[in-house]
């Protein structure tokens, strides 16, 4: 498991290697599921690349409305 790093606050910041890798999963995650005709295939395609990367999608819905929005 990765540290953060705490800022004053005490609120944790990503460093910027996993902000990286996030960017970079989610840009696979988008064309994946910008090739798919059906929300829930765009929704399933975007989850599927995700958790390919180690990564969760903690919102569908959000990701529902994202996705239906871009077209």
């Amino acid at each position: 498991m990765r540290k953060l790093k705490l800022t004053k606050l005490g609120v944790s910041v990503p460093d910027p290697e996993m902000r990286a890798r996030v960017a970079a999963a989610e840009q696979l995650a988008d064309a994946a599921a910008a090739k798919e005709d059906s929300i829930d295939r765009k929704v399933h395609a975007f989850v599927t690349v995700m958790q390919a990367h180690g990564l969760t999608v903690k919102d569908l819905e959000v990701l529902r409305r994202r996705l239906q929005g871009s077209g």
